[in-house]
């Protein structure tokens, strides 16, 4: 069903070219009833987004912390109602060139296969992790205002007059000075903490650029990954709870900042804090929550802690010393220095999971890309977790162990970076996941394996087929 679904939106990208235009409409008769969106977008966990569409245009409202922006979405070659108001920003997307101004929106622009459609960045390159996309800078496909720097640069001494006529919207996050960008629209999937809030912002994309249709092949693959792992765990779960069972997992980080301006000392422990905020995180707690409730994790939370920031709540040396130390893997979620932090508190080298070595960061491939790519690959986060903490060998139904491709072992493993452009798309990075109704162990009956490879094949040559 996933190749299925991935040939589906390999064909959608052929039909709409590599730069994914759209086609114009052509003698638009406002009174001939034509819907023009036979494919539509709706919002189940982004809850900082909603969308209704009407015959010729769509509305895609955004909402966060009381206020409101309302995009309207004009299919191009027709004409808005005179009667519709309430639009902040009006686009009619042909050739969907735009500028961006975070580095977040990335993975989703990838995705779509649309980076040649980015004409302007708008943020220091610094903090730019995809190689694609720097790469395309170096050339001068992409003009960068801040080429070498690492601040948002709404506006600079830069001459953009030439690209800003190609540039039909701007995607920007929602603070700072957008007065200075064309046809702004907010894109702040940071919103949305929730686990699949923020890569269903992919859908966010797809109706702003005409491209519904992609989105969703893409969000439902991801989708589908995330149930295959998280329904492969619950298996291993049951048939072997002695191996999988009773892992207590710690996510927790060091904290050393000092708010100067306002006299406010962050410093302390930072720790999983799994509370159900109705407003915040749609009464789910954050990202990182959700996952360990899908994969059944016993992961440590709690709201305790002495060191109150502002509202902010740490732990102090000698509560996390106590609360962490027989937890038997910690994930630190951060870039973790091994030397400084065992030499700053030499009683970390007493907990359980230094002494086992199980202490991971998602530094694989650079701290900084992990949070730039991360939300919009929801299903290589869990497998990662999935195979830190219950078990690589058996998550995708074959008997090949999982590589983490975030998540490094702090002792066994080097830092990474993005690495070399992987081309136009950016697929998914989870590995190709199959239903397992059994599990059996490394070194088990060859046959088992054997039987589930020929049934991973018979239904991709299956699905294949029925796909043409």
């Amino acid at each position: 069903q996933q190749i299925t679904m991935k040939l589906a939106a390999l064909f959608v990208l052929l039909l709409h070219g590599a730069t994914a235009t759209n086609t114009c409409v052509t003698d638009f008769d406002a009174d001939a009833g034509v819907d023009y969106y036979p494919t539509k977008v709706d919002f189940d966990y982004a809850g900082s987004l909603s969308i209704t569409y009407h015959l010729n245009y769509k509305k895609l409202v955004f909402t966060s912390y009381g206020s409101s922006y309302t995009t309207c979405i004009v299919k191009c070659g027709t004409t808005l109602p005179s009667d519709v108001t309430g639009c902040d920003t009006t686009i009619s997307p042909e050739t969907n060139n735009m500028a961006i101004s975070a580095g977040s929106q990335l993975p989703y622009i990838h995705s779509m296969g649309m980076l040649d459609n980015i004409k302007l960045i708008m943020v220091g390159t610094s903090s730019i992790q995809n190689s694609c996309v720097l790469d395309l800078i170096s050339e001068g496909t992409i003009l960068a205002t801040d080429p070498a720097g690492d601040g948002y640069t709404w506006s600079s001494s830069m001459d953009t007059s030439h690209v800003e006529s190609e540039i039909e919207f701007t995607l920007t996050p929602t603070y700072g000075d957008v007065s200075a960008v064309k046809n702004s629209i907010p894109f702040g999937e940071w919103n949305d903490p929730s686990f699949l809030g923020r890569p269903e912002w992919i859908k966010a994309l797809g109706a702003i650029t005409d491209q519904e249709f992609l989105a969703l092949q893409i969000f439902a693959e991801q989708k589908d990954r995330i149930d295959c792992i998280t329904d492969n765990v619950e298996t291993i779960r049951e048939n072997y709870p002695e191996d999988s069972s009773d892992v207590k997992v710690l996510w927790a980080t060091r904290s050393d900042y000092v708010d100067t301006w306002n006299d406010i000392s962050h410093e302390g422990w930072d720790v999983a804090t799994c509370v159900k905020d109705t407003d915040s995180y749609g009464g789910v707690g954050p990202y990182y929550c959700e996952a360990a409730t899908l994969l059944g994790m016993d992961l440590l939370n709690t709201t305790a802690g002495s060191v109150n920031a502002g509202g902010a709540i740490y732990m102090n040396d000698a509560e996390f010393e106590v609360y962490g130390k027989d937890a038997d893997v910690w994930i630190y979620n951060a870039a973790f220095d091994k030397d400084d932090l065992t030499t700053r508190f030499s009683w970390l080298t007493t907990f359980k999971s230094y002494q086992d070595e199980k202490i991971y960061s998602p530094e694989k491939r650079g701290i900084d890309d992990f949070f730039e790519t991360w939300t919009n690959q929801a299903d290589t986060f869990i497998e990662d977790m999935a195979s830190i903490t219950v078990d690589k060998g058996f998550l995708d139904g074959d008997e090949t162990a999982h590589v983490p491709v975030f998540y490094r072992n702090v002792f066994t493993e080097p830092t990474g970076s993005f690495g070399t452009c992987p081309g136009a798309t950016l697929e998914l990075l989870s590995d190709q996941c199959s239903a397992i109704s059994e599990v059996y162990t490394l070194g088990g009956p060859a046959p088992v394996a054997s039987l589930k490879v020929a049934a991973a094949l018979a239904a991709f040559v299956g699905g294949a087929f029925l796909a043409l």
